[in-house]
């Protein structure tokens, strides 16, 4: 992978894939559904809950049209995604890169923010919210996150929720995208045969990429901007057939962000030491009935936090999450030979994914973010011991608050 800066600050990381007819780039912008403050001349302002995944949508919507159309007239298909730290628009095709390049840097550098197109897309986005909250694994994700970071935003629903949906206007969103969506905060990452096209000279001399961030836009005139803290409100419990258990641990928020993907690969490595498919207490929690194929963990760590969920359907709830708390102890020992092979096959994930373009476009672009490269991560991999990533795993759970949620037949219990 090649990696230069424009002149206007942007990082552009070029992937060559030679002898591959598939393309793929993405812009990924530092800015999502957490990045709720905009600072202002006298001061700051707090945006509405679901501000950035609305202007997610909303960015696709141009002055001819959607532009999702003319990417398809070029036999390319588009689209995007919020997450709660970073928003990512994306293309792939086989053929006119730099056409589809020129619709990529048009589809985040253009805000055209209509009211009558916001106001259509606030049902739009309403009626999203309002089919996955009735999915209770949504809800207890969001339980488990509200008890572990009480009254913050990230406890909130990215789309954010009916209230504030109403309050994001063309003027919030244009607010937001001339602070976020400049370039010193995004990520283009190209991957295609690049041997076949003078990429690089392009994006130099390309008016559309050198232009983005620009101010000269005329902002709409509305300001129904709040400048107090939104209530983020309670989630109702809903009937379930199962008994839905949940764990999560908050840990320490990591400001050094190359520390930060340490974290997440160490915590990776040992929580799937000690609860991956291979480990004894999962097989042996299968085999007694305790969990089903739904069992699984997650670990996210972020510029602002860091946290690990469990999740599980259980006939004996309590049990489980005795069991689980058991595993958990600041004294816990990781399998060596089990550590090994878990390590070698998240190092064989990374090879074989190598050749999927989307995968490896996103993955770099989010590690841009970090200063870090595919390549590394691969060799951090390679060299990580366990008795390290027993030490910081250990430490991670020394200095952890813990939450639990069930959810039994539409019943919240502690």
């Amino acid at each position: 992978m090649s990696q230069f800066k424009l002149d206007n600050g942007l990082t552009v990381n070029l992937i060559d894939k030679p002898g591959f007819l598939s393309q793929f780039a993405v812009v990924m912008v530092d800015f999502g559904g957490l990045d709720r403050n905009l600072p202002t001349k006298s001061g700051s302002l707090v945006l509405p809950a679901g501000t950035a995944h609305f202007l997610e949508h909303q960015l696709f919507n141009k002055a001819d049209g959607d532009i999702s159309q003319q990417f398809a007239e070029q036999q390319a298909q588009t689209n995007a995604f919020t997450t709660a730290s970073k928003t990512a628009y994306y293309f792939s095709g086989s053929e006119h890169l730099l056409t589809n390049l020129d619709l990529l840097a048009r589809l985040v550098g253009e805000p055209y923010f209509q009211l009558t197109s916001v106001q259509n897309e606030r049902q739009i986005i309403s009626q999203e919210i309002k089919m996955y909250q009735d999915q209770p694994d949504w809800q207890l994700d969001m339980q488990l996150l509200g008890k572990l970071y009480p009254d913050q935003p990230i406890a909130e629903d990215i789309a954010g929720d009916l209230p504030s949906l109403q309050v994001i206007t063309p003027a919030v969103l244009f607010a937001a995208h001339q602070y976020f969506y400049q370039p010193q905060r995004m990520q283009l990452t190209i991957v295609a045969d690049l041997k076949q096209t003078a990429v690089k000279s392009y994006l130099q001399a390309s008016a559309l990429w050198q232009q983005l961030g620009r101010t000269d836009q005329v902002a709409p005139t509305d300001w129904p901007l709040t400048t107090t803290k939104q209530i983020i409100p309670a989630i109702p419990a809903l009937p379930t057939a199962n008994t839905k258990t949940g764990l999560g641990l908050r840990g320490q928020n990591e400001p050094d962000l190359n520390a930060a993907i340490c974290l997440q690969l160490d915590l990776e490595l040992a929580l799937t030491t000690l609860f991956g498919e291979m480990s004894l207490p999962v097989r042996q929690w299968r085999d007694a009935g305790l969990i089903d194929d739904n069992f699984q963990f997650n670990t996210t760590v972020e510029r602002q936090y860091n946290y690990v969920l469990f999740t599980a359907n259980s006939p004996r709830p309590q049990e489980l999450l005795a069991n689980l708390q058991q595993i958990l102890q600041a004294d816990v020992v990781l399998d060596q030979t089990l550590f090994e092979r878990v390590k070698r096959e998240m190092v064989g994930n990374i090879l074989f994914s190598d050749d999927a373009l989307g995968g490896l476009g996103l993955e770099s672009a989010e590690l841009g973010f970090y200063g870090w490269q595919t390549a590394e991560i691969k060799q951090y991999l390679t060299t990580r011991q366990v008795a390290d990533v027993q030490q910081r795993f250990r430490k991670f759970l020394q200095n952890s608050s813990l939450a639990t949620v069930q959810l039994v037949g539409g019943d919240l219990e502690k």
